[in-house]
């Protein structure tokens, strides 16, 4: 018995993905079962500072994201098709709760400037606009603080 998508990995769902009739559930489904996957995978990959393998992981996030999960659209799927052609970016992915929003893109910080002024020109081209581009830089992340005061 099933009771979570998070539970089985891809090779287990492929076993039973049959008995989904529905086939906008059974994308959503594959979605979700592959995404928990890659999301193990992109937590090994930047554990070992593998970020190309990382920036593949986001790409293939994306690719699901707009065919099975159908949450991106022209402008965000525009940042990623060209992120792809750019040899200073890693990955790239949709963000947020999809239907707009933003796209994040992993760039070498020398290549960001060349990154930002093509991407303006080819989103411009392809959408009719002008897309806002921002950097930021990486931290750590989420840690645990220890020794805290409670007040």
């Amino acid at each position: 018995h099933i009771t979570y998508l998070c539970d089985i990995d891809t090779l287990t769902f492929n076993k039973y993905k049959h008995l989904i009739t529905d086939s906008t559930v059974l994308n959503r489904a594959t979605h979700v079962v592959e995404e928990n996957d890659r999301v193990k995978l992109a937590a090994v990959a930047l554990s070992n500072n593998n970020l190309i393998e990382f920036g593949t992981l986001m790409y293939a996030s994306h690719q699901s994201l707009s065919n099975l999960y159908e949450v991106s659209g022209k402008e965000l799927d525009a940042v990623v098709a060209y992120s792809k052609t750019n040899p200073g970016v890693a990955g790239a992915r949709m963000t947020g709760a999809g239907f707009g929003g933003c796209a994040i893109a992993l760039v070498k910080e020398d290549s960001f400037d060349a990154f930002s002024r093509e991407l303006t020109a080819y989103y411009t081209d392809k959408i009719g606009y002008a897309p806002s581009v921002y950097s930021s830089l990486i931290g750590n992340g989420v840690g645990e603080l220890t020794n805290a005061v409670n007040n």
